[in-house]
């Protein structure tokens, strides 16, 4: 036996909530199942930080759509509607656009499509000056910021098989 390896008793084994519920038979209410879901495909720090962040009908929660103008909006799928658009940029990849919006009741869906691999058929970046279309698209990466008494915003990267950019005004041939 090496100088580092010592015998041991087998500690008893954790066992996931998850294969409790299995064994024991009992049914979980969709709340439930969605976290131990998001839980085994993201682990435990995602699971919390959307813990943390989930509005649960409180009043502090800020809705997508706060009827507020903005300059620039992204227009996603019929679940996640239209956010008002605070940055955008190119991505690393020549497929990628990464975009920052205010954190809104959307929070734990976008963080959802992320861990989940969900498809958008279609988003639209938005703009006064132009539109950028893209297809087949995938939320690759997400990221919660702000805490208490700071700024709060969602940065997530769109990966996207196709784009489409068209000025204000222009017409499609």
């Amino acid at each position: 036996m090496r100088r580092n390896e010592q015998e041991r008793p087998e500690a008893p084994r954790l066992r996931r909530a998850a294969d409790e519920t299995e064994r024991s038979g009992r049914d979980v209410g969709p709340v439930h199942g969605e976290v131990l879901r998001l839980q085994r495909a993201g682990g435990n720090g995602a699971v919390g930080t959307l813990l943390q962040r989930d509005t649960g009908g409180r009043e502090d929660a800020v809705p997508a759509d706060t009827g507020n103008a903005v300059s620039s909006t992204l227009v996603l799928d019929d679940k996640l509607g239209v956010l008002p658009l605070l940055t955008f940029s190119k991505g690393r990849r020549e497929n990628e656009w990464v975009v920052s919006v205010p954190s809104t009741d959307k929070d734990a869906d976008i963080a959802r499509y992320e861990l989940q691999g969900v498809k958008i058929e279609k988003a639209v970046i938005s703009t006064t000056s132009f539109d950028i279309t893209l297809t087949d698209v995938f939320i690759t990466s997400w990221r919660g910021g702000g805490g208490p008494g700071e700024s709060r915003e969602v940065s997530f990267t769109l990966n996207f098989g196709t784009q489409d950019f068209k000025r204000a005004g222009e017409k499609k041939p």
